[in-house]
């Protein structure tokens, strides 16, 4: 009897449930009226449903490997009107080591942002806007996936120490757009990051992004010591108080970008200090007073050099192999 009684204690583990829907509902009938209670009576593979509705908890997935969403992720009005605002550190917390499998997506998330502390979870088509702190934060070897979202007019940077795929996201408003994050950035729009610029320190692929009007005080408008390669990106109008208006101390290579209209207040209007291959670049109507194109040696070929105001190359900057000046012809 006891063999059989470990038996199906066994079986009970290792036998998948099927999976539940919880609704929850701030002010109507749902199973809950606390995310944070529905979220405590689930398991694995279970969802949560959320309706439209200003919860004001704090909520922590606890390890599970759920999908926490409103009702519609994909309509913008919806996830906007859905709403997780908090007085705490965090609004939404990932600390039980969450997999991909851990979804959170279609809310507003503002006051507090989203803390991920050794978790990879999935974070998908939120806003994560006017965070009193960081917009979405990693401690501890995370590595979310952080994709399709907005995250906007937070106190600090939009995203910090986030080491998994950034794809696809609006970055706009933060003190910075995205700093210390080694995993690919691609394809998302960042601007108008104030103080410490677009991409601040981060070591993976910078692909297929727009990176346009970021400011910093001093080095790096665009991108600031970035260690991975840069590759079809476009950096433009982009301004820093000294060196490096598009790209500052950026060591692999830059590469089939096109790198307009940005600004430094000393020297690099486009690039500076960047010693790394720098080829197939257009680089054009870039302004510093000091090598406006090209500012410090690189290993520079075939790139289009065009009405850099203060000089397409200085700081020991030199024309290389292929490098031409010619108009880029833009539409």
């Amino acid at each position: 009897m006891k063999r059989r009684i470990a038996i199906l204690a066994v079986l009970a583990l290792t036998i998948p449930c099927s999976a539940t829907v919880f609704t929850v509902d701030d002010d109507g009938p749902a199973d809950f009226q606390s995310i944070q209670a529905a979220i405590d009576a689930s398991w694995h593979g279970d969802t949560v449903v959320v309706k439209q509705g200003t919860y004001t908890e704090p909520i922590s997935f606890g390890g599970r490997q759920i999908t926490v969403r409103s009702d519609n992720p994909d309509d913008s009005a919806t996830v906007q009107n859905t709403v997780i605002t908090a007085d705490s550190d965090a609004g939404v917390v990932f600390d039980f080591s969450e997999t991909k499998e851990s979804v959170l997506t279609g809310f507003t998330i503002t006051g507090a942002g989203i803390v991920c502390i050794g978790a990879s979870p999935t974070l998908r088509n939120n806003v994560i806007r006017d965070c009193a702190g960081v917009g979405i934060k990693g401690q501890d070897d995370a590595k979310p996936t952080i994709f399709g979202n907005q995250i906007l007019a937070n106190a600090m940077e939009g995203i910090h120490s986030c080491d998994g795929l950034i794809q696809g996201n609006t970055i706009s408003g933060n003190l910075a757009g995205v700093a210390f994050c080694d995993g690919s950035i691609l394809d998302n729009t960042i601007f108008h990051n104030a103080d410490a610029g677009g991409l601040y320190s981060c070591s993976g692929e910078i692909a297929g992004n727009v990176i346009t009007d970021n400011y910093a005080p001093a080095e790096g408008g665009g991108l600031f010591e970035c260690a991975g390669p840069i590759h079809n990106n476009v950096i433009t109008g982009n301004r820093a108080g000294t060196q490096g208006g598009g790209l500052y101390a950026c060591t692999k290579a830059i590469y089939n970008n096109t790198i307009v209209g940005n600004r430094a207040g000393e020297a690099g209007g486009a690039i500076s200090q960047c010693p790394g291959a720098v080829y197939n670049n257009i680089i054009a109507f870039n302004e510093a007073p000091d090598g406006a194109g090209l500012h410090g040696g690189a290993a520079n070929t075939y790139n289009a050099f065009y009405s850099n105001a203060g000089g397409n190359f200085g700081g020991g900057a030199a024309s290389g192999p292929g490098d031409m000046a010619i108009d880029p012809k833009f539409a």
